[in-house]
């Protein structure tokens, strides 16, 4: 778990998972393992270093975790407040791996990894989707061990580290010796604490506290620190509904893709010399999503009635996940299959149905996002159907997590052209829509919502409503355990 993921997880996941119920444990011979799994959990170059007296407990401590058959682990982080609170929920039994978030907003999520099948519970969303052979979205942890590495070696990197082995009070009733990690680069420092159950050598707690001095991205500078423990559990029964879908009928994910594929190769929903249009709906809030095979990409957008659309966001079937499964089953059509958002610049007008599209070459092809140059062009006019907030293909195309972030761009693109337009009590309902929507999603930055209506209500002399903004952008800093 590297530095910007604590940070996404901090800043964003929710209270909602439970903490543990304490059970007792019985303590259980353990089989060895070679020294090269020490390397995984703290490094090489430190374990070499380490005098035998302390390498004696790190040793007994790897050789206890491979042996281990199931793992329950919950991981919290420290509030603002000083309250710590879950930000999310491991299982591990044989071959199979379940990982449950839960964010503030309401997206809660079970995924889950078994020999045959990735499986996502979309808790808040009522939907389970199926892949078979898909991505490994655990990189590669199938042991105990790979889990707990994955609390472990923080920090900045190219520092030194350094590990004591210290008695400890016992730790949920248990007596336990402390393994203490300390990295140190100014101006970062890092500490890593482990307890280990001295009957069993299994770890109890693992402990990661840093501290930082960052760079904003407004040129900033602030102090930054976090602090998240994770609590373990071992060799005690987990249940199969763990990793069992939850609702049904269960989308089968490959099936539907390639039901799709067959049937834009077949049908586009508009053709011409050098542009495609695969698939368009308008949402209830009037947004456009397209559909299209690379190559020429969308540019403008225009009603039948005039009304004029700027891009939200670009996407690409597999959503920010990088799913290689999917990119390989839609490469049968040809062409890289993107999608794109376009938002009206007006609110309140009865939402168009039917479009006209100019599409030029596709200039710059970065993460997420297509940039369109010089070059012939081509318009292409058809009618897109209803949907609701997002398409209908959101599951099927593994778009729905990632159209969570779609639906705050769309809210801030429709901001700012109601800003430039000097449509000003317009704009600040969308800025503040977009702060709501972004609690959906890490992280939860007020900087691309709040803090540009501040600026936009003190540019036209609304200034107690700005100062009432500010109070809300402190609130919201505080709450993330940042200055204001």
């Amino acid at each position: 778990m590297n530095e910007n993921e604590i940070a996404r997880k901090i800043n964003e996941f929710g209270t909602g998972l439970p903490r543990f119920e304490r059970r007792a444990r019985k303590p259980k011979v353990t089989g060895f393992a070679i020294y090269a799994a020490a390397a995984i959990l703290v490094g090489v170059t430190v374990f070499v270093s380490i005098p035998r007296a302390q390498a004696s407990g790190f040793q007994e401590m790897v050789f206890a975790l491979k042996g281990v058959r199931t793992m329950e682990a919950i991981t919290y982080s420290r509030h603002s407040d000083g309250t710590y609170f879950p930000i999310e929920h491991q299982w591990m039994s044989g071959s199979k791996l379940a990982v449950e978030a839960k964010m503030n907003g309401g997206m809660h999520m079970i995924a889950i990894s078994t020999p045959t099948d990735y499986i996502v519970n979309l808790m808040a969303m009522g939907v389970t989707t199926r892949e078979p052979d898909a991505w490994d979205p655990f990189h590669g942890k199938t042991t105990a061990l790979d889990w707990v590495t994955e609390d472990n070696d923080f920090g900045v990197v190219g520092a030194e580290r350094t590990m004591k082995r210290l008695d400890s009070p016992s730790l949920n009733g248990r007596k336990a010796y402390i393994l203490r990690y300390e990295k140190s680069k100014e101006p970062s420092r890092t500490v890593e604490t482990i307890w280990v159950d001295s009957q069993t050598n299994l770890p109890i707690r693992c402990s990661v506290q840093e501290s930082d001095h960052i760079t904003l991205a407004n040129g900033t500078t602030q102090d930054h620190h976090s602090d998240i423990y994770t609590d373990y559990q071992f060799d005690l029964p987990v249940s199969d509904s763990i990793f069992a879908p939850r609702f049904s009928p269960v989308v089968d994910v490959a099936a539907r893709q390639t039901e799709l594929v067959r049937k834009w190769q077949a049908e586009p929903l508009a053709k011409g010399r050098k542009a495609t249009v695969l698939d368009a709906q308008v949402s209830n809030d009037g947004s456009l999503y397209l559909l299209y095979p690379l190559g020429y990409a969308p540019a403008e957008v225009k009603g039948a009635r005039g009304e004029k659309y700027v891009k939200a966001a670009d996407y690409q079937p597999g959503g920010v996940r990088g799913d290689t499964k999917t990119d390989d089953r839609l490469s049968e059509f040809g062409k890289p299959i993107w999608g794109a958002v376009f938002v009206p610049t007006k609110l309140g007008n009865a939402h168009e149905q039917s479009f006209e599209v100019t599409f030029r070459p596709v200039a710059q092809q970065g993460w997420l996002k297509i940039e369109t140059g010089p070059g012939p062009s081509e318009t292409l006019s058809f009618s897109a159907r209803d949907c609701m907030n997002w398409p209908d293909y959101a599951f099927d195309l593994v778009l729905a997590t990632y159209f969570l972030q779609v639906d705050m761009s769309r809210a801030l693109a429709q901001a700012k052209a109601l800003e430039s337009a000097g449509d000003i009590d317009s704009a600040l309902t969308m800025y503040l829509e977009a702060f709501e929507r972004q609690k959906q999603i890490p992280p939860p930055h007020e900087d691309r919502s709040l803090v540009p209506a501040e600026a936009m209500l003190r540019r036209v002399g609304r200034s107690s409503e700005a100062d009432a903004l500010r109070v809300q952008i402190e609130a919201s800093r505080v709450n993330r355990g940042l200055p204001k």
